[in-house]
């Protein structure tokens, strides 16, 4: 492997493939005196190391590894912060707010698969996933309930849709689901008790409009069996 060439601050000045690259500051850097560079890029060096499992990662920040790591998961920032370095003062833990599009995080129903590709079987599912119950449980009552793709942001969709959004979606309103235009979405809510009857009562109600019927303890239709898996990127998610 060859290192690229490049005309930014820094020049890869060694790397170990899939596990580790360092940065040099180029001192003759030639946007260095420009205003907008001001006050950055002040360090001389910068090693990334890459770790395939984020539990693994954390465990070597915690013997000293590596300096700074930015923590997505709420239960290791609630559970695995409790270590000599942080007791002593020497790692500093910081919560900051953030004020930029927050985009989404949570289970994805792949449509390409046969069993997702009816909406209505979607919907479904949403009605009988408890985020309350999650959300008290296992996300410590930090996160918020997803009701957009571009959540924190202008973009984010909300109400009706507006007179130039509508001039975009009359065209093909014979395509699009009525409620689109009829009705604010919201995610169903529960009680947080971890079983939200009302809210199974919709998903089984609609599942069985849609073909699903319970036969001996399984959701089947026309002899197929409603199964999936999930594919999550980190064992810490389990």
């Amino acid at each position: 492997m060859d290192v690229p060439l490049g005309s930014g601050p820094y020049t890869i000045t060694d790397f170990d493939p899939g596990r580790r690259i360092v940065y040099s500051r180029v001192k003759n850097y030639w946007a260095k005196d420009l205003p907008v560079n001001k006050g950055s890029y002040n360090f001389d060096t910068l090693t990334y190391d890459y770790y395939k499992d984020s539990g693994v990662q954390l465990e070597a920040f915690k013997v000293g590894e590596y300096d700074y790591r930015r923590e997505w998961n709420v239960k290791r920032w609630i559970t695995g912060y409790d270590f000599d370095a942080v007791n002593k003062g020497n790692v500093i833990l910081t919560e900051m707010k953030n004020d930029r599009p927050t985009g989404m995080d949570g289970l994805v129903m792949n449509s390409r698969k046969k069993i997702f590709r009816n909406p209505r079987v979607r919907e479904a599912l949403n009605y009988a996933y408890d985020f309350e119950w999650y959300n008290k449980v296992l996300g410590y009552n930090a996160y918020t309930r997803t009701n957009s793709y571009f959540e924190n942001s202008p973009l984010a969709s909300s109400g009706l849709p507006s007179e130039e959004e509508l001039k975009l979606l009359n065209p093909w309103k014979d395509q699009l689901p009525i409620e689109g235009f009829t009705k604010t979405y919201k995610s169903p809510v529960s009680d947080g008790s971890g079983m939200p009857r009302e809210n199974l009562k919709i998903a089984k109600q609609i599942l069985e409009e849609e073909g699903w019927l319970i036969e001996n303890g399984k959701l089947i239709k026309d002899g197929e069996e409603f199964v999936f898996e999930f594919l999550i990127v980190s064992p810490s998610l389990e």
